[in-house]
């Protein structure tokens, strides 16, 4: 079986566009239309109806690509199940993240992983989590690692570690009234209805946990600004422009607490939940078991920042 016309002709279809297609699959534009009028007309169907923008499958090629996705799917899980019965333990592992997340947990993961799996290259998949659960679905990805409380049908999910939210302000912007009675590292999230917000653009895991929070605490601070980056909205806490909610990742990640002030958002600590989550019919073989022990080892073991 040519596995390569099945992965070719469900890109096209998944892109709905040669030139994208050709792109991801690092061939030309010209190679990719010839192997799929060649394909066509070994099949004797047309797959794709050209006529339309952008490019649509066909009633034959919906078939197809019905079948080819199954076809794929069966011989990528038999693949890794090979390769842990022969213990040849190589190949690759596509790993999906939110971008400040994966600069913040792959170095610590990658180095201790890879000592043990020197076989198995790790492929990393950023983007927004919209974009995470299309490319998983899609079976771009093997799974994917960001806070979620994936309810959705059809997902199986892996504890890596809770994550404690903070909040964050410029000197002096958080005054005593803001904290809990004798408590002067914790704000009351009760009494920060005075305080503006910077946050991220809903669509966010942070801006929906924010705002399932401050709905809780029935509590309305001005909106000062959306953003699409945890940094950004640190960046302009430090400068005393309002506060951010922002998670202990992005905090470290920065470097930078002098700038700004760190609150805790309660006793016991306000946290989320860092989950890695694949598809419930996908293969979870002894490389990628791994990659999440060592995950979870590595941030139960993690340095805290000092509030």
């Amino acid at each position: 079986m040519d596995f390569r016309q099945l992965q070719y002709i469900n890109a096209v279809a998944e892109f709905q566009s040669i030139t994208k297609a050709a792109a991801s699959l690092y061939i030309s534009q010209p190679s990719l239309s010839h192997f799929i009028s060649k394909t066509e007309e070994e099949l004797g169907v047309k797959l794709f109806d050209r006529s339309t923008s952008p490019i649509s499958l066909t009633f034959a090629g919906e078939r197809y690509i019905e079948d080819a996705k199954q076809i794929l799917k069966i011989h990528e899980q038999m693949r890794k199940q090979f390769r842990d019965i022969s213990r040849n333990i190589t190949g690759r592992l596509r790993v999906g993240m939110p971008r400040e997340r994966a600069a913040y947990m792959l170095p610590l993961i990658l180095p201790e992983y890879q000592e043990s799996y020197p076989g198995i290259e790790v492929q990393l998949y950023t983007a927004g989590g919209k974009e995470l659960f299309d490319a998983l679905q899609k079976g771009r990805i093997d799974f994917m690692i960001l806070p979620h409380n994936a309810t959705e049908k059809g997902l199986r999910t892996f504890h890596i570690y809770e994550e404690e939210l903070l909040l964050v302000a410029g000197k002096g912007l958080v005054k005593p009234h803001h904290l809990l009675d004798s408590h002067t590292g914790v704000v009351n999230l009760g009494k920060i209805a005075d305080l503006p917000l910077i946050t991220l653009q809903k669509g966010h895991a942070i801006r929906t946990a924010i705002d399932l929070l401050l709905q809780e605490y029935k509590v309305s601070p001005p909106l000062f600004m959306e953003t699409h980056s945890n940094i950004t909205c640190l960046r302009l806490a430090s400068a005393s422009l309002g506060v951010a909610i922002a998670p202990r990742m992005t905090i470290e990640l920065a470097r930078a607490p002098a700038e700004y002030e760190v609150y805790s958002l309660g006793i016991p600590p306000v946290t989320w939940e860092v989950i890695a989550i694949t598809r419930e019919d996908a293969y979870v073989g002894v490389a990628e078991k791994a990659f999440l022990d060592t995950a979870r080892h590595v941030f139960s073991q993690a340095p805290r920042l000092s509030l």
